[in-house]
């Protein structure tokens, strides 16, 4: 078995909100967060989670976050070692997804497709970025793509663009360096 594992940004939100928020979806006994097992970072514009092995809810949970903290919440993903992806949700709005292989789950519909190409536009203005830092992460691709990719999406990247650890690259981008012990 692969790795999955799921990281939530939180814009302009201290680490101590983003505990008690989790701590409560804990006591619901959804999603299965274990708040104590989450690692956080303090950010200068937020605060990082690295959430528990074993929690679920990938979407669910951002949009829970984001309307519970009222602010924007951005949960990445690796799933399974294949890909990676996010969910971006603000006031539990759903405003954007991606995908780096959308049709992994699917018989490859154009309109699975189309809902996780993401939007490096907006990603780029709310997290006070240009695009062009970042626009070059949001490419869709084919699992048969993935593994043939070689070379990194930015000069300064450590991991390559079939890589899904490009997740990390793309958080330094964004302000939030992926460094969990």
């Amino acid at each position: 078995m692969g790795l999955f594992l799921q990281t939530a940004l939180v814009l302009d939100e201290n680490e101590a909100a983003v505990k008690a928020v989790l701590e409560q979806i804990e006591k619901e006994d959804s999603m299965d967060v274990i708040a104590s097992e989450c690692r956080f970072q303090s950010r200068p514009k937020g605060t990082a989670v690295l959430l528990n092995e074993h929690c679920t809810g990938y979407e669910d949970l951002a949009q829970t976050l984001s309307e519970r903290l009222t602010r924007p919440v951005l949960l990445l993903y690796i799933y399974d070692e294949d890909f990676w992806g996010y969910y971006f949700h603000v006031n539990g709005r759903a405003l954007d997804c991606f995908q780096t292989i959308p049709d992994y789950f699917s018989d490859g519909s154009e309109e699975e497709a189309l809902d996780a190409v993401g939007n490096s536009g907006l990603i780029a203005k709310v997290f006070g970025i240009e695009e062009s830092e970042i626009e070059k992460y949001i490419a869709v691709r084919t699992e048969e793509q993935m593994e043939d990719l070689e070379g990194k999406a930015y000069e300064d990247d450590e991991f390559g663009q079939g890589d899904c650890w490009q997740m990390a690259d793309f958080m330094r981008k964004l302000g939030f360096p992926y460094e969990f012990s």
